[in-house]
């Protein structure tokens, strides 16, 4: 039998490469007795299951989709066989670029102070806190590149402080009783700062109080 060439592909992350066009033949046999398959070089970025044949007869398609949030590339192998086990392939090539995902950052809320005469003092550890980022990540979920971030943190009637910031740097006030504070640093430090920030809010204040914050990655990509 014989198979025609698919060209190589180029697409982004989270992208496909839609239906490629092939087609088969063979002198002895008719095209729908004709059987295809595929393999893929790299399973982790493009099983086999989102490697999809489609079409009929001699015109049949490929569909190739990595998965989520992956990029790397991967050879592509179709193979064609007749009844006799005869066999032909083509093989092409798809090249995943990464895109920067935006980071994402959680603060705690919902938090109660229960002070009558409005004196309360604290410090208020808000439990929970933390940012994270796909383009720091493998697919196991463990962090897989250095990349410096930068977060920042707005009290609106208080003050905070981070008296777990080693292996962060601050760029505005220095993490002790400030309404307004931005710091950097690699996604480990910044979680282990975080994990420990204290609120206090201002003498007599009494009512909603918001903890506003950011996170850049600043347009760090990777794998």
């Amino acid at each position: 039998p014989t198979i025609s060439n698919v060209a190589n592909q180029t697409i982004t992350e989270d992208g496909t490469t839609g239906a490629l066009a092939f087609t088969i033949n063979d002198l002895e046999t008719a095209a729908t007795a004709l059987t295809v398959t595929r393999t893929s070089s790299n399973t982790t970025l493009f099983p086999l299951a989102n490697v999809v044949l489609g079409g009929s007869g001699a015109a049949r398609t490929v569909t190739a989709t990595p998965v989520a949030n992956s990029s790397g590339s991967a050879t592509i192998t179709l193979t064609v066989t007749d009844p006799g086990g005869a066999a032909a392939s083509d093989t092409f090539t798809v090249t995943v670029n990464a895109v920067n995902d935006a980071p994402v950052m959680g603060l705690a809320n919902g938090w109660v102070i229960a002070s009558p005469d409005l004196h309360a003092t604290g410090p208020y550890e808000l439990f929970g806190s933390g940012v994270d980022d796909l383009d720091t990540r493998i697919g196991d979920g463990v962090e897989s590149m250095t990349m410096v971030m930068e977060v920042g943190l707005f009290a609106e009637h208080g003050i905070l402080s981070l008296p777990n910031a080693a292996g962060v740097t601050f760029l505005m006030g220095d993490g002790v009783d400030d309404q307004f504070l931005v710091f950097e640093g690699e996604l480990p430090a910044l979680n282990a700062a975080l994990s420990h920030l204290e609120y206090r809010p201002d003498q007599f204040f009494g009512g909603f109080d918001r903890v506003l914050g950011y996170i850049n990655d600043r347009g760090w990509y990777g794998d």
